[in-house]
Order: C-alpha cells, then sequence, then structure tokens
C-alpha cells in the first residue's frame, strides 16, 4: 500500500518542475517563425492556452476527489468509460514519458558541455562530448533520481522543492534582465532594425494558442499522487488550481520580458534562437555561466516528478492486473520500488541510445496523447454518473452538474480540435504516413489495447467478471 505523507508543497513543486522546464526558453521564440506575423499576440495566446488550462485542472480536481488513488487518467477513463480505451491512451502517454525523461537526460549532457566551456573547463567539456562519458551522465543522472525517489516522500519532497525554487530564481534572473532592457538597445547591440507590424488572424492565434499550450503539458501529471497526497479531497483540487494558476502566471511574465527586450521581428527571422542566447546579449561572462548551471538544473527539474509520477502509473496498472502483480511492490517507506526501477531503467536505455546518435521524437506522442485524454477525462466526468453513480457520488469539488458538463465540453471542444489540427498538419506534410506522429500513436496506441486484451483473458481464466472487476477502485 502507498502511504498519504506528501504535503501539499511537494505535489505543487511536482507540477512546477513538470511543467516549466527548458521548453519556454525555446517556445516563446520559435513560435514566431511556427505562425509567422504572430508578433505581440503570443501574450494572448499564452493567456488562452492558460485559460484552457484551468479549465482542465476543475476536471481533474473534480475526478480527483471521487478517486483519490494512484494512476490519474488511467483510472478516471477506466472507471468511467471503458479500461481498454483508458489502458491504450494512458501507455501512449507512458511511453512519450519515457522516451522524454531519458532524452531530457541527455540533452542536459549537452547544456553542461556549454555551461563548462563558459566557464572555461575546455578539458571537461571536451570530455562530455564523448559518447560513453555522455552516456555515463545521463544515466547516472537518471539513477541519482530513482534513488531520492526511493529513499522516501521526504527525500523526494525535499529534491523538488529545491529544484522547483533553482529554477523560479533562474526565471526572475531572466525576469530582471528582460524587463530591465530595451528593444532599442537589443536592436543598438545587434544592428537588427525592422517596422513590420503583424496583421491579427484568428487561424493563426488558434494556432499559436495550440502551440502555446504545450507549455502546460505536464501539470496534469500530478493526479497520480492522489493515492499519497495527505487529505486528497481538499489537496489535490488546491493543488491542481494553485498550480495552474503559478504556471500561468510565470509564463506571462517570462514572455513579457523576454519581448520587452528582444523585438519579435527578430525571432521570426533568427533560426535556432533562445532565451538564454537573446538575452545573453545584456549580460557578462559570469552572469551567463551562472545562468547556464541553473538552465542545467532547469532541465534535470523534470527527471524527478516524471520518474515518481510514471512509477506511480506502472503502479496502479500492476494492481489492476494488467501487467506482472511484481510491479507493485512496496518498500517499507511505501514506495512502489519495482514500478520505480522499471521506469529508471526504460529512461536510462534512451539515454543511453540517445548519446549514441539515435534521437526519438517524442513530442509527437506526448502532445497527441494528452490532447486525447484531456477529451477523454471530460468525457468521463460528463459520463460517471451512467456509468458508476457510487464513485460520482464521493464528488468534493465542482458539484453542480451543469457547470460540469459546460466546462467538460469547452474542454472537448478545444482537445479535439487541437487533436485534428495536428492531424491535418501530418495529412498535408511530405513525410510518409508511417513517420507521421499519427501513424506513431496509433501504433503504440495499438500496442497497449493488445497488452490489455491478453490481460482480460487471463482475468477470465480465472473466472473473474470483468465488467465489475472494473467499475472498483483499486
Amino acid at each position: 500500500m502507498l502511504k498519504r505523507k506528501l504535503p501539499l508543497i511537494a505535489v505543487i513543486a511536482t507540477a512546477l518542475c513538470a511543467v516549466i522546464g527548458g521548453g519556454i526558453n525555446v517556445l516563446v521564440v520559435e513560435v514566431q517563425q511556427i505562425v509567422p506575423g504572430l508578433g505581440n499576440y503570443v501574450l494572448l495566446a499564452i493567456g488562452i492556452a492558460g485559460l484552457l488550462a484551468l479549465l482542465i485542472s476543475f476536471i481533474y480536481s473534480s475526478l480527483s476527489t471521487s478517486m483519490p488513488v494512484a494512476g490519474g487518467e488511467y483510472i478516471y477513463v477506466s472507471r468511467s468509460l471503458s479500461p481498454g480505451w483508458a489502458f491504450a491512451i494512458a501507455f501512449i502517454k507512458f511511453i512519450g514519458a519515457v522516451l522524454s525523461v531519458g532524452s531530457v537526460a541527455y540533452m542536459d549532457v549537452l547544456i553542461a558541455q556549454t555551461a563548462f566551456r563558459y566557464a572555461g573547463l575546455i578539458e571537461v567539456s571536451n570530455l562530455l562530448s564523448n559518447p560513453f562519458w555522455a552516456m555515463a551522465l545521463s544515466v547516472g543522472l537518471i539513477m541519482f533520481f530513482f534513488y531520492i525517489n526511493y529513499k522516501g516522500l521526504h527525500y523526494y519532497t525535499a529534491s523538488v522543492v529545491l529544484l522547483a525554487s533553482i529554477m523560479i530564481l533562474g526565471g526572475i534572473i531572466f525576469m530582471f534582465i528582460g524587463f530591465t532592457h530595451s528593444q532599442a538597445e537589443f536592436e543598438e547591440i545587434t544592428n537588427f532594425h525592422s517596422d513590420e507590424l503583424p496583421e491579427f488572424n484568428i487561424f493563426s492565434l488558434f494556432n499559436a494558442v495550440a502551440i502555446m499550450f504545450w507549455a502546460y503539458i505536464g501539470f496534469t501529471s500530478i493526479a497520480q499522487s492522489a493515492g499519497e497526497i495527505k487529505e486528497p479531497e481538499k489537496n489535490m483540487p488546491r493543488a491542481f488550481i494553485i498550480t495552474t494558476i503559478l504556471v500561468a502566471l510565470y509564463y506571462f511574465t517570462y514572455t513579457s520580458a523576454v519581448y520587452h527586450a528582444v523585438p519579435w521581428q527578430y525571432m521570426e527571422v533568427t533560426k535556432n534562437a533562445n532565451v538564454p542566447g537573446l538575452l545573453g546579449v545584456f549580460i557578462p561572462q559570469w552572469l551567463a555561466i551562472v545562468l547556464s548551471f541553473i538552465i542545467f538544473l532547469t532541465l534535470a527539474n523534470d527527471i524527478p516528478p516524471m520518474l515518481y509520477t510514471k512509477s506511480r502509473l506502472v503502479y496502479s496498472w500492476a494492481v489492476d492486473g494488467i501487467i506482472p502483480k511484481f510491479l507493485s511492490k512496496v518498500n517499507k517507506e511505501g514506495i512502489p520500488y519495482m514500478a520505480l526501477l522499471f521506469v529508471s531503467l526504460l529512461a536510462s536505455i534512451v539515454a543511453a541510445l540517445a548519446a549514441f546518435g539515435h534521437l526519438f521524437e517524442e513530442v509527437g506522442l506526448t502532445v497527441f496523447s494528452r490532447f486525447i485524454i484531456y477529451a477523454s477525462v471530460a468525457l468521463s466526468l460528463i459520463y460517471l454518473p451512467y456509468k458508476n453513480r457510487e464513485i460520482y457520488k464521493r464528488i468534493k469539488f465542482m458539484k453542480s452538474r451543469w457547470i460540469q458538463v459546460l466546462v467538460a465540453s469547452i474542454v472537448i471542444l478545444f482537445s479535439l480540435s487541437f487533436f485534428f489540427l495536428m492531424v491535418y498538419e501530418d495529412i498535408k506534410s511530405s513525410l510518409p504516413i508511417y513517420k507521421t506522429r499519427t501513424f506513431y500513436i496509433f501504433m503504440v496506441g495499438l500496442i497497449g489495447y493488445i497488452i490489455y486484451r491478453r490481460a482480460v483473458f487471463l482475468l477470465k481464466k480465472k473466472n473473474v467478471n470483468v465488467e465489475e472487476y472494473f467499475a472498483n477502485l483499486p
């Protein structure tokens, strides 16, 4: 059994670390190239994406109070709609997350190379460019955080709170740099000048919202902590809503600072640009070195919460009997150590392959799966009272039925719109079908469904009533 020893601050820190990573430093710049002419409307796109994230947090808050166990979306959808569909979409999310953890660990080594080069430690930087040492450091990073997770929730809490604090400190430094310098100064330093103004286009804005929403992906992962957080009926809604508001405010302020100092026109024509590189023209070398190491930690802070949340997802599958039961074993601290080890080993294999040149396209799986999951979870809230009335009665947040249906309907509309927009982009691309994100998600989901059907076959051999089995909470 998992133990309810996780404080609210640890859940919030988990979400902040999972959501606010190094990606925002690229995303707020690259969006100008993906959506030409977006200009300063990027702030509006971030605001709309944040509002959608808040509505999603209301749905998760509501369902987490009625099903306060590990498993998150898998549990919500399996107990409301279909366990087979639930496992298929959760499996897609899991594979994308494992690829992300391994890739992040390897990319952190690349950032470390840059940081050591800035610091004048050229030999160390060159050493990390060797695939063997890059693999050793990236795998070592994953296993270090495995050990932190394994030791217990108090060690995990200390690590994510520390990493979240360092990340926010780094963000504040970048905000200070942005707000204390102007676009005129940037243009004088870079000799760049442009008076071009964007022409507002509602379809471009919608596309930008879909892109910027990617920056919020990850905040719902804290649903996995429902089985360990203290007083889940009160603290889960608080965790979801506080986190969403904090992330939205952080993103809006951070982006405002960047655009205060750097013209959007420059971002539109500059390839491979990022926030540290753009704001770096204003800072001395010593501060660039400090910020490089902060960015290293900011990217690394994705790893402990992802190991934590995905191990709880694996644990919930094992408890449900879909995968081998030994993966549900817990240590004396109440940590599902076998599930944690399983996730860590898979991520380590990805990191090792990345170090030797085998990079993976995990973003497509991650984004695709989230939009499908959000739509499925929203539909679960609508359908839950018809499928499982007893569980529905336990809802303690957003109890009004018409508000539940309204919020869920809005989320379904936007999630499916974003999903089909990405499918359309795949269709019109020049890539062969087997290289598209749509194909990847279909194949991974199919593998997940086959795993589920095998589990159902084994349960039926034991004369288990499958429908009744998946109607109860584990």
